[in-house]
């Protein structure tokens, strides 16, 4: 009733008032209110919430600590564009008394899953792996993530942090992703969150750092002026302008440079990938000099 969704649990429900206020759920489950839903909005194994005692006797509600096992939410978008989540809320008039500030010092996120749904594609992303921890300063932000994400088969290092939203609801935010090893694809975000409420869009300026494989020296090369060693790996650094919503992901103005031994492989273009029942990927890519031989090994 509070929310407005059905909300179920079912396992044991653990509550103590001293000396720590402390609540606990097994199996917890929000559903989805979409007509035909399959997956609930929102499902852990447990959810476990700590208060902190002198926030609440001044009427502030802080949860000292928050602790999510195997937690799954289920993103699902309208034929419109719209989320499954925007209804989701606390209704007015159904909580006895309203909290004046509600601050989250610690959510501990263990093995949690993010789903992404589309009318017609229907699964389109998958998340998994996902561990560590959020805080927030208040419900409307600013929001800290830092934790482990599988990205493309690769345990990643996942910073997020987001700015207080805006008036008009645009939550401005960084990300980066980091492969644990140390080794691999690095991506960086700087990015906006518009319509979150409504239709959620994404836009920002992305950079990728693409390790490739290892590349001969050129012909009659020396060492470069920097004192790079002649062939070894190389990276090719890859920027452009993001744009993703619900329909439909671009990235536009790509620049991608490659450098070895001093001879820098230059490339500009875009991509566009349109989701449907027939998904399709176009991408125009032009160079003014590109070293294929060299590229090919």
């Amino acid at each position: 009733r509070i929310l407005g969704r059905e909300v179920r649990v079912g396992g044991k429900i653990n509550l103590r008032l001293l000396p720590t206020p402390y609540l606990s759920f097994e199996k917890l489950r929000i559903a989805d209110t979409r007509l035909g839903a399959t997956e609930p909005l929102f499902r852990a194994e447990s959810f476990t919430i700590w208060l902190s005692v002198p926030p609440l006797l001044q009427g502030n509600l802080e949860a000292r600590h928050v602790a999510l096992e195997e937690p799954v939410v289920t993103l699902a978008i309208d034929k419109d564009g719209s989320g499954s989540w925007t209804t989701l809320g606390v209704r007015p008039g159904t909580l006895p008394f309203v909290p004046q500030n509600v601050a989250l010092q610690a959510v501990d996120i263990s093995s949690g899953t993010l789903v992404l749904h589309h009318p017609r594609a229907g699964e389109v992303g998958r998340l998994t792996g996902i561990s560590g921890v959020i805080s927030a300063e208040a419900l409307d932000g600013p929001f800290k993530f830092a934790g482990d994400i599988m990205l493309a088969g690769v345990n990643r290092d996942v910073r997020i942090a987001t700015a207080k939203a805006d008036p008009d609801g645009t939550v401005r935010f960084k990300a980066s992703a980091t492969p644990r090893d140390g080794t691999g694809t690095v991506y960086k975000l700087d990015g906006s969150l518009t319509g979150f409420s409504e239709q959620p869009g994404i836009t920002g300026n992305l950079a990728v750092t693409l390790p490739l494989p290892e590349l001969p020296a050129a012909p009659n090369a020396g060492t470069p002026a920097n004192g790079a060693v002649p062939g070894g790996s190389v990276y090719a650094d890859i920027k452009g302008q993001f744009l993703a919503n619900a329909d439909q992901l671009e990235i536009n103005e790509v620049v991608a440079s490659i450098e070895n031994v001093g001879q820098p492989q230059l490339l500009n273009g875009g991509l566009k990938m349109e989701r449907g029942r027939s998904r399709r990927l176009d991408f125009e890519v032009t160079s003014r000099w590109l070293d294929l031989d060299r590229l090919a090994g």
